[in-house]
């Protein structure tokens, strides 16, 4: 009976719990238990380099038969397998000679069937693909589980790019430059780095852990809705109270993928640009993260009037960021509330689903004078989604905002965000004499 007894009042317990969260929830705005202050420590690492540098000889002879492959001549594969074994031990790939990039991908669970094999066609997908639709470039089998595929880029581009196999999808198992493309309930998907040798990466794409990290607090805001959406609030690595605060629109994106608290620990541990704090939203229904009026209501009626509040902070500088449909979000947030945002940055955005609304917006605005807008593009992404930020550009322009666009040689994806969100933020944030 007491066994019984002890059973029903732990049930009680717990449905009395259950429902006081409830009625918390419903009648404030603020979830529970907000995390306390935690280190974030990333997943990007100084990468190893490469011990030895290939022969030239050896690197020259594997071009040339690439070459001749890719061009449909008929070469020696078993001189080339043979090659490529030895490349292999000791160096990294892709190989790189100039602007000439032969990609090496070796298949280890390749099946054989009556001592012949019968490889299943491998592809390869990069970041300079977006502007042909994405499509994959198939592989060349050299026999034995090698594959290769020869091409010629800029030599001041920047690429990311993985493979797909039978197996399924991996990055390049002998690159050590990583990029990742998504990091989602501790599922981290990764892709690999090309690097043409015009093309020197900065000092804080791949920090060193030795850089002391920011803190980050958790915080679960509701929208009009009644749906809640955790925000993350970084506190920089410094004693000086910052006047500056950035909002990530693409929460997820920017922290977990671009680690920009990792560049702005750097940044401000350099002392490069002073302390500032940010703000990154996690929508977490596709309704508020796809909808640019719904996440704008959000953010200024809830996010801002909260955290800053709790920062003790009174009309500070703001900046408003957004990457892809996430800078549109920026965009009209900042059209709408001229006064709240001085700073936008747009990385990679696409404006072409929302131009009409844009449009509308900007006819409503007297002026925009001591607005800038930092926009990057990428050469390789779709000409329409470009064009269109453009033909807004100039009419933002037109109202007195100070426009700043960089067109990079960079595909687009997290490598162009984590590259060139370090240069905005020292351009935007650099401390004047």
């Amino acid at each position: 009976m007491k066994t019984r007894s002890y059973e029903s009042l732990l049930i009680v317990v717990g449905v009395a719990a259950v429902l006081l969260m409830i009625v918390i929830q419903l009648v404030h705005p603020i979830m529970l238990f907000p995390s306390r202050g935690y280190s974030y420590q990333g997943y990007y690492q100084v990468p190893a380099r490469p011990s030895i540098t290939p022969p030239p000889k050896l690197a020259f002879k594997i071009l040339s038969l690439a070459k001749a492959l890719q061009s449909g001549e008929h070469i020696n594969k078993s001189l080339l397998r043979s090659l490529l074994r030895i490349y292999l031990e000791t160096n990294t790939t892709p190989l790189i000679i100039g602007n000439e990039v032969v990609f090496i991908f070796y298949d280890e669970m390749v099946e054989e069937l009556y001592g012949r094999y019968y490889p299943t066609p491998t592809y390869l997908y990069g970041s300079w693909q977006t502007a042909r639709n994405g499509l994959p470039e198939e592989m060349i089998s050299v026999g034995e589980g090698f594959w290769i595929l020869y091409k010629a880029f800029p030599r001041n581009a920047l690429f990311q790019y993985y493979y797909k196999y039978k197996s399924g999808i991996t990055n390049d198992p002998y690159n050590p430059l990583e990029i990742i493309v998504r990091n989602y309930m501790g599922a981290v998907v990764k892709e690999s780095l090309l690097v043409m040798p015009g093309h020197v990466l900065p000092s804080w794409f791949y920090v060193p852990s030795s850089v002391p990290r920011g803190t980050l607090y958790y915080y679960y805001l509701k929208d009009d809705t009644g749906r809640v959406h955790r925000v993350t609030l970084y506190k920089p690595p410094s004693n000086r109270k910052p006047d500056r605060i950035i909002y990530f629109i693409n929460g997820d994106k920017y922290l977990y993928s671009v680690e920009a608290n990792r560049i702005l620990d750097y940044l401000i541990t350099m002392e490069i640009i002073p302390p500032a704090y940010a703000v990154f939203i996690h929508p977490s229904t596709t309704t508020l993260k796809g909808n640019p009026i719904l996440m704008e209501k959000f953010l200024t009626s809830r996010v801002i009037p909260y955290i800053e509040s709790k920062l003790g902070l009174e009309n500070p500088e703001r900046i408003i960021a957004g990457a892809g449909t996430g800078g549109a979000t920026a965009l009209i947030t900042m059209l709408k509330h001229p006064y709240m945002f001085k700073t936008v940055i747009l990385q990679a955005p696409i404006l072409n689903y929302y131009e009409e609304n844009i449009t509308r917006l900007i006819k409503q605005i007297p002026t925009l004078r001591g607005t800038t807008i930092y926009i990057t593009l990428s050469k390789y992404d779709y000409k329409k989604i470009n064009n269109t930020t453009i033909t807004i550009t100039d009419k933002l322009e037109a109202l007195g905002a100070k426009i700043i666009i960089k067109n990079t040689p960079i595909g687009p994806g997290t490598a162009l965000y984590r590259e060139t969100l370090g240069y905005i933020l020292t351009i935007l944030l650099l401390e004047k004499p």
